[in-house]
């Protein structure tokens, strides 16, 4: 479920979204252990990982009160991380289906965060089959899948993806550029998709980078005092630093990253390598 943070000291609240292998366990373990129940509004569906559309569309989302923050991670890091870890998913999923209902349950038992479908929705099941097949099978075919999901030409240069962000679109020209896309949607594919928003429909975003725990600390110590964070509580924190991902890129897939998150990489001055 997204949060949604009261603060009392701006008479305002901040919706986190979640951006899959960005950190998100770590700032829900500090949003849990620091900021009392009183001022967490539990405000949107059952997912954890929504996007900012998702979220203005939804009835609690009040345009007077409500911004955004995100934990951002270096986008060729974060790629190679959402991959591994949607690939892993993907083949447990199917593993679980094609055992039965006791695999579903089994699997519910050991995933109870994640969605699996009943084994009777036939459709969804071969959606999830063809996503494997289709930008699972390999790290290139990932990547060539995030470069289809930024619809171009109406997004084509690095100044029109920097503005998709900044500025925003209109909700009904960003849903009738993905209206030929399959039904299928992993999770995190690009981050700068899921912080896609609408001027006219938001307030402010606010993207932080995972990598820098003291800006992290400042951000919810200036909006919730209250709570005095010294330390974020990293789950996992090795793969944050982790550099192997260099030797799985290459210049093609390296390219297709800077340009689908080029906003993110000049924001935050990412480095392929850090």
């Amino acid at each position: 479920m997204a949060y949604r943070l009261h603060s009392e000291r701006f008479n305002s609240n901040f919706w986190y979204i979640a951006i899959p292998k960005t950190g998100s366990q770590s700032i829900r373990k500090l949003i849990d252990e620091n900021i009392d129940d009183e001022h967490i509004l539990y405000g949107a569906g059952s997912l954890w990982h929504m996007s900012v559309m998702d979220i203005i569309r939804h009835p609690n989302y009040n345009i007077k009160k409500d911004n955004f923050f995100a934990t951002v991670r270096n986008p060729w890091a974060q790629a190679w991380s959402n991959f591994n870890y949607q690939k892993k998913m993907v083949e447990d999923k199917l593993l679980a289906y094609r055992a039965g209902e006791d695999g579903i349950q089994e699997y519910r038992k050991k995933y109870p965060m994640n969605i699996i479908y009943n084994l009777n929705d036939t459709k969804k099941w071969n959606n999830v089959i063809k996503a494997q097949k289709e930008y699972l099978n390999t790290f290139d075919d990932y990547v060539f899948k995030m470069r289809e999901k930024i619809r171009y030409p109406l997004i084509n240069t690095a100044d029109d993806l920097d503005a998709f962000i900044r500025d925003g679109e209109s909700v009904e020209e960003i849903d009738s550029r993905r209206r030929d896309l399959p039904e299928v949607s992993i999770n995190g594919l690009v981050q700068t998709e899921i912080l896609a928003f609408d001027r006219s429909k938001t307030n402010h975003l606010i993207t932080i980078p995972i990598e820098k725990p003291k800006t992290i600390m400042h951000f919810f110590n200036e909006w919730f005092p209250e709570c005095n964070i010294k330390e974020v509580p990293f789950i996992n924190q090795g793969t944050h630093a982790n550099k192997n991902y260099t030797n799985f890129y290459s210049k093609k897939t390296r390219d297709i990253i800077y340009e689908v998150e080029y906003t993110l990489i000049q924001r935050h001055n990412y480095k392929f390598g850090d």
